[in-house]
């Protein structure tokens, strides 16, 4: 949507009404003055987007008002008008921080651009500025993630398995947070290098970068959500039903992305069960992005619930590309993981395995290449 108010500062009335229509056709809200004075009185009282302005006019100079202005509202967009032969004055307006000049006469059309050009410019450097201000926020929550992150995958393997040979698997952990952080981080500093250098006026980088933190600090959260997901449960009366939907909508976007077809069948009045709601949440939520993940555009998941003799049987299932027959002992393994390089550290089914456990619930598996595969997790009510 177009920035709407322009000041036009001119004694001239032909210029004034010729720059008028012109914008009013281009659908600008257009306020006139015909002298300086009355000029900046407007711009205080009413803070246009943009003021063009001539430089003989009575009252005040354009100079003067030019000057004021970005004292007072320096984010306001000043086009200055001069007579030809008085290039020497408009050199000196740029000094003084005039965004443009015109000369006299003019071609309206040129003019129109030029404002065209301002307003959008100034559209998207607020947008940048929103995008910067939500990366910081990003930044100072990651920073804050990982000051609470501090020693817990070290903390995980010395209590899960005394057996385990530290010195191969911190090997392991390290390759794996060296792609899923340092490389990221390498590319978002690079843009932020390129930002620094250049006045960019397309947002895509900024959003680019955005995703990059974004990612960074879904994968701190997995860690996170990893080491905690073996404490003792805080049990309180849940709806299953109800957890799955708020999943489900909270993914909503990556069926849309990929045009998977969601079914759903859930048991109608399925009765509650005493479950941490937010390990069986984060459960769930990773059990439904793997499939989404391993599902093919214009694919298939189910998403299924139902209750007998005291237990819940929660079901989901997809036609993608299934689970190869030597993976499937060591799909729920820490760290294992059969996505590319960079694409996620590993722990989205080893979460749901010690969720499951805590609940002292079991998880079945079915799968068979390019047909899908299927989990069924079974969780007593009590």
């Amino acid at each position: 949507m177009k920035e709407r108010k322009i000041l036009i500062i001119d004694d001239d009335d032909n210029i004034l009404k010729i720059i008028q229509l012109n914008l009013e056709k281009l659908g600008y809200h257009v306020l006139l003055s015909g002298d300086g004075e009355d000029g900046f009185e407007k711009i205080r009282m009413i803070k246009p987007n943009l003021v063009i302005t001539d430089f003989m006019i009575p009252g005040m100079s354009g100079l003067e008002v030019l000057k004021k202005t970005k004292e007072k509202y320096p984010e306001i967009i000043v086009i200055f008008m001069t007579a030809y032969g008085s290039q020497k004055i408009a050199v000196d307006a740029m000094k003084k921080g005039a965004d443009d000049y015109v000369i006299k006469p003019f071609i309206p059309e040129e003019l129109m651009l030029m404002v065209e050009k301002h307003i959008e410019n100034k559209r998207i450097r607020k947008e940048n500025e929103k995008l910067r201000e939500k990366l910081e926020e990003k930044e100072k929550k990651i920073e804050m993630i990982q000051s609470r992150m501090s020693g817990q995958v070290n903390i995980f393997y010395k209590e899960k398995d005394k057996k385990i040979k530290l010195s191969s698997e911190y090997s392991k952990v390290a390759e794996i947070v060296a792609q899923e952080f340092i490389n990221p981080l390498s590319i978002f500093s690079g843009y932020l290098q390129f930002l620094t250098k250049n006045e960019y006026k397309d947002k895509d980088i900024l959003i680019k970068m955005n995703k990059i933190l974004d990612k960074v600090e879904k994968s701190i959260k997995d860690l996170i959500v990893f080491s905690n997901s073996e404490k003792n449960p805080i049990l309180e009366w849940i709806n299953i039903n109800y957890i799955i939907e708020e999943v489900l909508k909270k993914v909503e976007e990556k069926f849309l992305e990929k045009d998977i077809h969601l079914i759903k069948n859930f048991h109608k009045d399925i009765p509650n069960i005493r479950a941490d709601s937010n390990q069986i949440h984060h459960a769930f939520y990773n059990l439904i992005l793997n499939a989404i993940y391993f599902t093919e555009n214009n694919g298939e998941i189910s998403v299924s619930t139902k209750y007998n003799a005291s237990k819940m049987y929660i079901e989901i299932a997809d036609n993608g590309k299934g689970i190869a027959k030597e993976n499937l002992s060591k799909i729920f393994t820490p760290f294992f993981t059969t996505k590319p390089p960079g694409k996620g550290l590993g722990l989205g089914l080893s979460i749901v395995d010690n969720v499951i456990q805590n609940h002292n619930g079991i998880i079945k598996v079915k799968s068979k290449i390019n047909k899908g595969s299927s989990i069924i997790i079974i969780i007593p009510q009590n």
